[in-house]
């Protein structure tokens, strides 16, 4: 692929990812940032990104 843009759903579907499942987030350093369904990323070399399932929390369990 060359497209240098592409949505959070086009990323978790080029990883394998269903977007109904998944949630995406952009990793920079100790920092995440969820990245929206239609959000456009520049994408370059260096971007890490996780998928998460939804409605799971991230960064630390909920103990309620």
């Amino acid at each position: 692929m060359t497209e240098s843009r592409l949505t959070g759903n086009q990323i978790l579907r080029l990883g394998g990812f269903d977007p109904n499942q998944y949630d995406l987030f952009l990793v920079q350093g100790q920092q995440s940032t969820q990245i929206g369904a239609e959000r456009p990323v520049d994408i370059r070399n260096g971007l890490h990104f996780n998928a998460i399932l939804k409605n799971v929390p991230y960064g630390g369990w909920d103990d309620t």
